[in-house]
């Protein structure tokens, strides 16, 4: 299993906080199966700003870690880039750390309180330079709570998203549940991450996150989404189905 979204490198944002922790969210991972991990700490967030260099530099020394400790899980270096004015002058510049070594995918994150107006205009650019973006955790997003319309427009102009397992298993209530579960039905969902920041609260729920999609979904759907992921981290292109608007906010019966 590969797990797209991960804040597991020590010591470099609200993730683990030292390689003893680093090293517990490992052995945590590959009890869920997971033996693939895109290390992805901030850069550009609000109280964060991890360079590409301090990535790879981090990747090197938790995977020399995982070898001594016979930890079967390797590490790959990515980044969560908060949108902000710089994103685009950044971008040219070569700053950014990509989910896969092809350089096709970025995981990208908006604030939760405020979504640009040139968003759109910018993942169309980033298509033109065939890049796509992968919105992080918009299902935690309380812009596109308020405005799914605005997701669904994103996702038309060449954005993917990425669903949190521990919004699919309910850890972040269920508001954010359920509406996980409309982007999934809406086909406004193409990857499961676990975002994992530790490993209690904030743990990966990988496993429980896929059992419930096929579920709900059906085993077609789950192995979809863990096929999306490889794809991702191999740089390959995903089959997209045509996204819906959500016009209906609850789902009857379903929890």
């Amino acid at each position: 299993m590969i797990d797209l979204h991960c804040h597991i490198l020590p010591g470099l944002d609200d993730g683990a906080t030292d390689m003893t922790v680093s090293l517990q969210m490992a052995r945590q991972a590959v009890e869920q199966g997971i033996n693939c991990i895109i290390a992805t700490p901030h850069i550009r967030s609000k109280s964060y700003n991890v360079t590409k260099s301090m990535v790879k530099e981090s990747v090197q020394a938790l995977n020399e870690e995982l070898l001594s400790q016979n930890i079967p899980l390797k590490i790959f270096p990515g980044h969560e880039i908060r949108v902000t004015s710089a994103f685009e002058d950044e971008f040219s510049a070569g700053e950014y750390c990509y989910l896969d070594e092809e350089g096709k995918y970025l995981l990208v994150e908006f604030s939760s309180t405020f979504v640009p107006e040139t968003a759109e205009q910018l993942i169309y650019n980033l298509t033109c330079d065939d890049v796509i973006p992968v919105i992080a955790h918009p299902e935690r997003n309380a812009i596109f709570h308020s405005n799914p319309d605005l997701l669904c427009t994103l996702v038309e102009a060449g954005a993917l998203t990425q669903i949190t397992a521990g919004s699919l298993s309910g850890k972040f209530g269920k508001q954010v549940q359920k509406f996980s579960y409309q982007l999934v039905k809406n086909n406004l969902a193409h990857v499961i991450a676990s975002d994992a920041h530790n490993t209690s609260g904030r743990g990966f729920f990988m496993r429980e996150a896929y059992e419930k999609i096929g579920k709900t979904f059906g085993e077609h759907t789950k192995r979809s989404f863990e096929d999306n992921a490889q794809l991702v981290f191999s740089g390959s292109s995903i089959k997209k189905r045509q996204p819906m608007p959500i016009t209906r906010r609850i789902f009857p019966n379903m929890f």
